[in-house]
């Protein structure tokens, strides 16, 4: 007691804020009604810190559910959705504990994992902390119950991943092959749109490391988790990787949140997952070895280093129209190749002329869909729907090379009607051509 009265004295202690709140979900977030809370700056500190702390409240019923089913309260295995949807999650959720300034994050080493569990760090200097000292729930105007606990134990782990649902994760949307050089450079095949594309990247460096010390580190984890051995006699890479790659996936939520189906991060309604299985390094940008099966042949990524450079490639975004309309950027296409660029583009894509037009399109979307929508390859061309227009990334060298023009276009996105446009590598179908899939 004398050392903890030293230290306070010192202002080497904490200092403790109260607080006790009901939340309530709502579209637009939680809905916070304080019972208790400090003032000012510390408040605002405080809400902050709660709104980061919970689970969105899209992600609540999931959140609860799994609580809920790795603490044992299920009576029968859950084989579907519909039977995890059953589970009642409840409307309201009272929180009370404290606000704890001068917060020191390596005295959570001295706890156990259910204690550590209640204190979220907040900040980038770790300095102050949320502790929540209890949380109970509530459904409807009814009495308060304790929430089920939120550290994952062993017997927990084992409730939860008993029954068949918990390895089922949400519907597929999209998949993007992200990788990430060890100079800090990260590509994403195929080009998701910019916002997502910035997602993708903060997520890439968050899990590989910012710096050399957490490149190095996160591969080193990586390594020792799987106890990466190599079962052939092979000479094993050594040292720091040049280039690590996953797989982000996009995918509606999944009905529990399991080792195998929590997501790293969100997308609007969907979430992000890390593919299974896809986890790899590569010690020269070239030869890839997998993280998760140390006893598979490392692969050769000619061709995929062949797109990428392609996708690298400067390009600019031209529109072209079914009536032969061509607009672009003026700013990035000199006058002097303006004419030349507009007859090569009509030429190719026979815009101006329906016959040709027709044919051009619906080649470029079979092609582009090939592996979300195989079905649009059987549809007569009579049945498939004109579009508008297609906007093309035509790479900067073909606009500028008179004598060498590049006839590969990369269609990017389509409208049917002229003015909505959908990106073609989202793996959405537009609803023009959702209507052509088979009921059957």
């Amino acid at each position: 007691m004398g050392e903890a009265k030293r230290r306070k004295q010192l202002g080497l202690m904490p200092q403790a804020h109260a607080f006790e709140v009901i939340a309530q979900p709502q579209d637009t977030g939680w809905q916070l009604e304080w019972l208790r809370a400090p003032q000012g700056e510390l408040a605002r500190t405080l809400e902050e810190g709660l709104q980061e702390s919970l689970p969105t409240p899209a992600a609540w019923p999931a959140d609860y559910r799994t609580r809920w089913v790795a603490a044992g309260r299920p009576t029968d295995y859950l084989n579907s959705a519909d039977d995890v949807e059953a589970i009642r999650v409840p409307e309201r959720l009272r929180l009370s504990g404290e606000l704890l300034t001068g917060f020191d994050p390596r005295s959570l080493k001295d706890r156990g994992d259910e204690a550590a569990s209640r204190f979220f760090l907040l900040g980038s200097e770790g300095q102050t902390a949320l502790h929540l000292r209890e949380q109970q729930v509530a459904f409807g105007n009814g009495a308060w119950e304790p929430l089920p606990a939120a550290e994952m134990g062993e017997r927990a782990m084992r409730f939860l991943m008993q029954h068949p649902i918990a390895r089922e994760r949400g519907e597929l949307q999209a998949s993007y092959q992200v990788t990430h050089h060890r100079e800090g450079l990260v590509t994403v095949d195929p080009e998701p749109p910019a916002e997502l594309l910035g997602a993708l990247e903060e997520l890439a460096q968050t899990l590989h490391g910012r710096d050399e010390a957490g490149w190095a580190a996160g591969h080193r984890q990586m390594i020792e988790r799987t106890e990466w051995a190599d079962e052939q006699g092979r000479d094993l890479p050594q040292g720091v990787p040049a280039a690590r790659r996953l797989n982000f996936e996009l995918r509606e939520r999944a009905p529990l949140n399991t080792p195998l189906t929590t997501p790293v991060g969100e997308w609007g309604d969907l979430v992000i997952l890390v593919g299974q299985g896809s986890t790899e390094f590569s010690p020269d940008g070239s030869t890839w070895y997998s993280y998760v099966d140390p006893s598979a042949e490392p692969t050769e990524s000619e061709l995929s280093e062949f797109f990428n450079q392609i996708l690298d490639l400067g390009t600019t975004e031209v529109t072209v129209m079914a009536d032969g309309r061509v607009s672009w950027d003026e700013s990035e296409v000199a006058a002097e190749h303006a004419d030349r660029l507009r007859q090569d583009l009509l030429r190719q894509t026979g815009a101006g002329d329906p016959a040709r037009w027709a044919e051009f399109a619906r080649a470029a979307l079979v092609d582009a869909y090939e592996d979300t929508a195989p079905f649009l390859a059987d549809i007569p061309a009579a049945d498939f729907p004109v579009p508008q227009g297609l906007r093309l990334d035509v790479p900067l060298d073909a606009v500028e090379d008179a004598e060498h023009p590049n006839e590969l276009l990369f269609e990017s996105q389509v409208s049917f009607d002229g003015e909505t446009w959908t990106d073609i590598y989202l793996d959405e179908l537009p609803a023009e051509l959702l209507a052509l899939r088979p009921q059957n």
